[in-house]
């Protein structure tokens, strides 16, 4: 139904811009419609009008402006009518100021647009409404932007009770290369009374939520269904596959709540609360990511492919991170090693729901972290790389050979062979590596040096990635992809033509070695 009432958008604006261009001179303004407008707004000019009529009957949108008020009005006559009157008459449907948007309405009756372009022309944003059963109802909104190979179009509109938001790529022909949807957001009947020409207020209605939603707040009509009466919702961030709210306590305290959608409903996937005031970062975030800053620390939340949400990040002053399960040192990381990392269980390793406290501080954090619970591939001889086999058993069969510094989980710790996972979620690798050539000692882990390949993704893998597999075939059927960023990296090898790589969310999996090379260093 979204779907249905966009294009019928779309028809109406194309529609309107055709009978636009075609039109040679704009028909004269009905007396009757000055004479109104200067008897109900004594003092105001008319600034621009574009509609249809004349004495008898008509229909015309028309900005009326003294200094820097303006007021939206549409004057309307019915042949039965004895004179014209105002059916809107809106001091807060446009800006004030000088910017003056250009007026469009149907000659066929029934649909406005009202269109603010850039001082450039290449940014515009048109505001729609049509009028049914004697009605004019809910603005929708229609915003393009240039991008570097064409253009960025977003749609946003009111349709069962849900604030709906399409995006768009188009080429420089306008020919739609790609769309998807945001996460609709639930509201209720006030607020979309609010959005109806007559009651319509530009300046808190946010069309754009690749900026965030957060203008959208200060309208008391927002639905809080999805929050407890306790709480005042303080900031939100909508994507495609995600809604994220900054909820603060009566008592000050400041909670995310993060919620995956899965086309049909919402399903509350993290909890997490602040020791400090929070507040969301929007313009970097997408879907599938959440920043929230403190202005002490910086906090990122990703989700993983298989769907649960993850710490992947702190920073603090020192510019030193956390993630899942690891805490790497500050300002000293080498590129695509890990040297200095150390490893270890964290409550916020994977957030299913649960209300974790993160803490203000990199040290308050780092204290948590189980370090026991990991050990590292130490090969005496550093050039050596060490087996996972399937079983206890060195005639077993390799699910390939790994790197010094390589973190491993441990499940079962034995004399001879430890039952390990390289990896989290479920995209991991399980087996049995030999004991002895494992650094269980947090002194011994500290001062063993890395040895993951250097090797960069070649420039044509480094946008769209290169298929990540599961296991070391060419026929593997995955959907996942691999684009090395500076906390990813190569672990170990299988024969000589597939490389281990360990995402920065934990995800294992085999890369073919010739998409690599040795860079420029």
């Amino acid at each position: 139904m979204c779907v249905k009432r966009l294009q019928a958008w779309m028809i109406s604006l194309l529609c309107l811009l055709s009978v636009c261009a075609c039109a040679e001179e704009r028909a004269a303004l009905p007396q009757g419609v000055s004479d109104l407008c200067m008897r109900v707004h004594p003092g105001y000019e008319i600034a621009a009008y574009d509609g249809w009529g004349d004495e008898s009957r008509g229909q015309i949108a028309l900005i009326l402006k003294q200094g820097d008020d303006n007021i939206l009005c549409m004057a309307e006559k019915a042949e039965e009518d004895p004179a014209y009157g105002l059916t809107i008459d809106n001091t807060n449907a446009v800006y004030d100021g000088d910017a003056l948007p250009s007026l469009l309405i149907d000659t066929g009756g029934d649909s406005l647009w009202y269109t603010y372009v850039d001082e450039r022309g290449e940014n515009s944003v048109h505001y729609g409404s049509i009028k049914s059963e004697g009605r004019w109802g809910r603005v929708s909104t229609i915003s393009y932007s240039p991008d570097t190979d064409g253009i960025s179009g977003l749609f946003s509109w009111v349709s069962d009770g849900t604030l709906c938001y399409e995006e768009t790529d188009e080429d420089e022909n306008e020919n739609i290369r790609d769309r998807w949807m945001y996460a609709p957001i639930t509201v209720n009947k006030a607020f979309e009374q609010s959005l109806e020409l007559a009651n319509f207020n530009i300046n808190t209605f946010d069309a754009d939520p690749r900026d965030g939603l957060y203008p959208m707040l200060g309208n008391e009509a927002f639905v809080r269904s999805r929050m407890s009466g306790n709480h005042i919702l303080r900031d939100m961030d909508v994507s495609a596959v995600h809604m994220a709210t900054l909820l603060e306590s009566r008592t000050g305290q400041h909670f995310l709540r993060i919620d995956d959608w899965d086309e049909s409903f919402y399903q509350t996937a993290a909890l997490l609360q602040f020791a400090d005031a929070a507040v969301l970062d929007t313009y970097h975030a997408g879907a599938g990511d959440v920043y929230v800053s403190t202005g002490v620390m910086m906090y990122s939340i990703e989700r993983a492919d298989a769907g649960s949400w993850y710490l992947t990040g702190v920073d603090d002053s020192g510019v030193r991170m956390i993630g899942p399960d690891y805490a790497a040192p500050d300002g000293q990381t080498i590129m695509y090693r890990n040297d200095g990392f150390v490893y270890g269980a964290s409550p916020w390793g994977v957030l299913r729901g649960q209300n974790i406290v993160l803490s203000s501080s990199y040290e308050e954090m780092f204290a948590q972290m189980d370090q026991s619970a990991y050990a590292l591939i130490h090969n005496p001889n550093s050039a050596d790389r060490l087996h996972l086999r399937a079983k206890p058993d060195k005639g077993s069969h390799s699910y390939g050979k790994f790197y010094n510094r390589t973190p491993v989980l441990v499940l079962e710790r034995g004399d001879i062979w430890t039952k390990v996972q390289i990896g989290r979620g479920g995209a991991c690798l399980t087996g049995y590596m030999m004991t002895k050539f494992l650094a269980f000692d947090e002194s011994e882990k500290v001062q063993l040096a890395c040895a993951f390949p250097q090797k960069v993704l070649r420039d044509e893998y480094r946008e769209q990635g290169i298929r990540l597999c599961a296991e070391p075939k060419n026929t593997a059927v995955t959907e996942r992809r691999f684009r090395q960023s500076c906390d990813d990296f190569i672990i170990g090898v299988y024969d000589d033509e597939w490389y281990i790589v360990l995402r920065a969310d934990g995800t294992v999996g085999y890369v073919l070695q010739d998409a690599f090379w040795e860079g420029n260093g």
